[in-house]
């Protein structure tokens, strides 16, 4: 091997460990930004009651009275069984006429309480809304998997982050490592059903 051919392949092999060094702190980035964002506050604390955010076409509608001698309401037990907060749980006054569970998706979901006032029955019904046009979201995916590649079998690491959602599109960020020593940090766009 003369000098020449000598210079050339260690030139290459640093190109190649620049290149690698680059991915790699391209890749310490990104999961030191989904680490920092999932760590943030949840929107809403699991298990906790909250008021519900009134569905934007009946926001601005109003109320007003109307007469009803009787109501049918779930027994006071109900309060109990669903963990409500004391406030309701202790007020005699305060009953329960509906409780429904919301599948979750990818969809917003409205959830309406109907009472009919001739029979004192309620009904509790949801709707599925359509994709949003544009909105910001933070949801993420921390992924273990083990496969086959042309080399055996091998492990990787995945984390995913959305950031943005268009309609039934996802736009966000991902990087992962795998066994064999690959790595991948980048941008990415899905679809979800």
């Amino acid at each position: 091997m003369d000098l020449d051919t000598l210079k050339a392949n260690i030139t290459e092999l640093n190109a190649k460990a620049s290149l690698r060094t680059k991915a790699e702190v391209i890749v310490v980035i990104i999961f030191a930004v989904v680490l920092w964002w999932v760590s943030l506050p949840p929107k809403a604390n699991v298990g906790e009651w909250v008021p519900g955010k009134p569905s934007s076409d009946v926001a601005h509608v109003g109320t007003e009275v109307v007469p009803c001698k009787q109501i049918e309401v779930l027994k006071p037990e109900a309060k109990d069984k669903l963990n409500l907060p004391s406030n309701i749980t202790n007020n005699p006054s305060a009953h329960v006429i509906g409780a429904v569970t919301v599948k979750p998706g990818e969809r917003p979901t409205t959830v309406a309480t109907v009472v009919d006032t001739d029979t004192g029955k309620s009904e509790t019904i949801t709707r599925t809304e359509s994709y949003p046009w544009l909105a910001a979201e933070q949801r993420g995916e921390v992924r273990l998997d083990l496969g086959i590649t042309p080399k055996g079998t091998a492990g990787r690491l995945s984390i995913t982050e959305n950031l943005l959602q268009i309609k039934a599109v996802h736009l966000g960020v991902v990087g992962s490592f795998d066994t064999s020593g690959q790595m991948f940090a980048g941008v990415g766009v899905g679809y979800k059903w």
